[in-house]
């Protein structure tokens, strides 16, 4: 018999991430990696399942009157559950849900701070063009941004006596500012639907998870209570270090107020200790002590996502 091989940590945390920590056939909590040729020692991505302990037993019982489950069927559970597991990440990490998913949840999302250029230096041209066409060429004839998605500050510019009212928005009058909003927030949406976001609630909040799925140049999405701190104010901006945690794992990265829209997000939704949604691209990781810190840029931050 052939010495059965060990199924490495990365695969198990991929697995693991794939399946939402759900059984594939019924969606209630994973307890098996199952090995659907029955080979324990082919760990090959594609011959791997998790399954409840129930469908764990059904996967290995050969039954004579009724069907037990088949390895196509196995695959096939699998193909429709990490499709409803991807799209439901996606919905939960962008602004602009699915019908379904609103009535699902009573949930609406806004984007509160866009890190906009960030976003448009790591956001592929067509895509800036494809996420808005009719308010990318309105703001274009307008003069707010370039052919290129770039803001263009207009010369007339005069600063207001406060950071509140020195955001990029207030460069432009109100309908320009809102149409502004709305063509990042798209943007931002377009970009996470058509990028990898490792999504990280709660259950992959621990080192070894990171250790195997998470290098500097990842796109995260992380839903949780954070802590914000301001670090420098004046008159035009302030910059706030945010930082969140959870068993020796923690998240840090800087804001400002220069990329907030409205007031709400500059006085409240990002300020003290605040339950908040940010998509975040890891820079680098550092081991300090016990405590693995990823040092994060944000790419935009929001409110009242679902986790």
């Amino acid at each position: 018999m052939a010495k059965r091989l060990a199924l490495p940590q990365k695969v198990q945390s991929e697995i693991m991430y794939c399946s939402a920590f759900s059984c594939v056939v019924c969606s209630s909590k994973g307890d098996h990696i199952h090995h659907i040729d029955k080979n324990n020692s082919n760990n090959d991505f594609d011959n791997l399942v998790l399954l409840c302990q129930k469908h764990h037993d059904e996967a290995h019982t050969k039954r004579e009157l009724s069907k037990n489950l088949t390895p196509q069927q196995l695959k096939t559970f699998r193909k429709e559950w990490y499709k409803t597991v991807e799209t439901n990440r996606h919905n939960a990490s962008t602004s602009r849900s699915t019908s379904e998913y609103k009535d699902s949840f009573g949930i609406s999302a806004t984007w509160g701070y866009i890190n906009h250029a960030r976003l448009i230096q790591s956001t592929p041209k067509d895509f800036i063009t494809r996420s808005n066409p009719n308010l990318f060429h309105r703001l274009v004839f307008s003069g707010v941004i370039d052919g290129n998605g770039i803001l263009i500050k207009p010369e007339n510019f005069r600063p207001a006596d406060s950071y509140v009212r020195n955001t990029v928005y207030d460069y432009y009058d109100y309908e320009q500012r809102i149409a502004l909003h709305v063509f990042y927030s798209d943007l931002v949406d377009f970009f996470v639907l058509n990028n990898k976001i490792l999504y990280m609630n709660e259950d992959y909040w621990n080192r070894t998870f990171v250790k195997q799925m998470i290098s500097p140049g990842t796109y995260i999405f992380i839903n949780k209570a954070q802590y914000f701190k301001k670090s420098h104010e004046d008159q035009m901006n302030t910059e706030i270090d945010v930082r969140t945690f959870k068993n020796k794992l923690e998240v840090q990265y800087q804001v400002n107020t220069r990329n907030m829209f409205g007031t709400t997000s500059i006085t409240s939704s990002f300020s003290g200790h605040k339950t908040c949604a940010s998509l975040l691209q890891v820079k680098s990781i550092e081991d300090l002590g016990e405590v693995r810190i990823l040092h994060c840029t944000p790419f935009a931050l929001g409110v009242g996502f679902c986790t």
